[in-house]
């Protein structure tokens, strides 16, 4: 039953590295998304018929009046809103562009242009935007946005740019000996009671990582980049599952006539309580592609290697060395200017020196990210896997493949800290907290069981 804790010990380590690395969490990373909703949503309530709710409706009748006079600020804007909430980001950037050519001096709209046009990706026009707009026309809390937009920005077009993250955190686990729900285990062919019950703990977490962009000046590879993230979890009770790891990646983007190639090598190694316990390499290969405004898909292949080393604590442990291979489809709806939706389905397939090691899995999940004014975001989503092992595991004596069939809920709150203490460098300091429970019926009791877990983390990034 250790393994099940250790799989949740394994799976936040990882979780939190993936937040460290470059292009994680667009949630947590781009505020300034969040900020141009706000703008928008200003300006609209500041034009004719905006009113105090921005009206996201566009009727036949509302087309007609733009068509008879496409140089109607309010008319404009309204539309820019509306295709904005329908994820349509060049619609939106065209209705801004006609009310700058009408009435070049609207600071605020030129404003929430450039964030349209950094979201499309077209770095250079955003940038001449931003230099055009006079900053003492704007609100303070615009002027804010306006400089960190440019900060963003150059680092972005920076020929090389640099990022570095530290972070620490608290994990908290209802079930930490994932005791069976029926109370027994099943060892040897024998069906035994358990004493005893759940047993709860709480671990401490620090991470750190830096990593590099750099762009090769090449018209389809658009960057290479390399990282490296470590983790550390301290368990207060179960010193035997202190876990340190590290996570080195190195990859980059090819531009191609059908969507963004996005290739990378990794290397992971984990120790538990001081003693290597993992070491895993492989390749992965990313495609991402837009099949329509506010609608992506992204593919995902890899291959790797995983060599499990046996010690006092897992001398079976080597039972798991063993390739394994991943593919996954997912989709992304932007459902408006401050909410997307996810879906994936996963296939893992793991080849294992011990038979009963190796296994098939089939994982579909489902995530919503919704951004709230202040740079608040949610996150909700949930999973459901079903792994079916190759052999039964001498250890139970049962001569049955193990099945088991994982359901999992998570709920994450971010909060930006840094904005709120108002201090520059520490603009990207947040804080998240999130919850899961999980759940897994098997049909060997032994690995039955629920589990509700927390956890508290607060990173910094900085960009230079």
């Amino acid at each position: 039953m250790a393994n099940s804790r250790l799989s949740w010990v394994l799976r936040q380590a990882f979780f939190v590295l993936s937040l460290s690395v470059m292009y994680g969490s667009a949630a947590a990373q781009e505020p300034e998304t969040r900020a141009a909703e706000e703008t928008l949503k200003a300006i609209a309530e500041e034009q004719p018929g905006g009113g105090t709710t921005p009206q996201l409706e566009w009727t036949e009748e509302d087309l007609a009046d733009l068509l008879a006079d496409p140089d109607d600020i309010g008319l404009n804007v309204r539309y820019a809103l509306a295709r904005l909430a329908a994820g349509d980001l060049p619609l939106a950037a065209a209705a801004l562009e006609r009310v700058l050519m009408v009435q070049p001096g609207l600071e605020q709209v030129r404003l929430l242009y450039a964030f349209v046009l950094y979201r499309l990706g077209n770095l250079p026009e955003a940038q001449n935007e931003l230099a055009e707009i006079d900053p003492a026309a704007l609100a303070p809390r615009e002027a804010e946005r306006r400089r960190r937009l440019m900060a963003i920005l150059a680092h972005q077009s920076a020929v090389t740019g640099y990022e570095a993250s530290v972070g620490i955190g608290i994990l908290y686990d209802g079930n930490r000996n994932a005791y069976p729900d029926s109370g027994r285990v099943v060892v040897g062919g024998v069906n035994l009671p358990l004493s005893g019950g759940t047993e709860d703990d709480l671990a401490q977490m620090a991470l750190a990582s830096v990593g590099v962009i750099h762009d090769p000046g090449h018209q389809r590879l658009e960057r290479v980049f390399g990282s490296l993230g470590l983790v550390a979890v301290n368990q207060v009770e179960l010193d035997e599952l202190d876990a340190t790891a590290a996570a080195l990646r190195v990859g980059g983007s090819y531009v191609t006539d059908y969507g963004q190639a996005l290739p990378q090598a990794y290397g992971n190694i984990v120790l538990l309580d001081r003693e290597t316990f993992l070491r895993d390499v492989g390749l992965q290969f990313g495609f991402e592609r837009a099949l329509a405004p506010g609608l992506g898909l992204a593919l995902t292949a890899r291959a790797g290697y995983e060599d499990y080393v046996a010690n006092a604590a897992f001398p079976a442990n080597d039972d798991r060395d063993g390739w394994i291979y991943g593919l996954a489809v997912g989709v992304e709806r932007l459902l408006g200017p401050a909410t997307t939706l996810g879906g994936r389905y996963g296939l893992e397939v793991k080849n294992a020196e011990g038979g009963y090691r190796a296994y098939v899995a089939h994982e579909l999940a489902v995530e919503a990210v919704h951004n709230l004014p202040s740079g608040i975001f949610v996150t909700g989503g949930g999973s459901l896997e079903s792994r079916r092992y190759d052999g039964p595991d001498p250890f139970v004596g049962v001569n049955r493949d193990r099945k088991d069939d994982t359901r999992t809920l998570a709920l994450a709150l971010g909060l930006p800290v840094g904005n709120w203490l108002g201090a520059a460098r520490l603009e990207d300091l947040v804080l998240t907290l999130g919850a899961e429970y999980e759940w897994v019926d098997s049909n060997i009791p032994n690995f039955e069981y629920d589990a509700l877990r927390a956890r508290a983390l607060l990173t910094q990034r900085w960009r230079f």
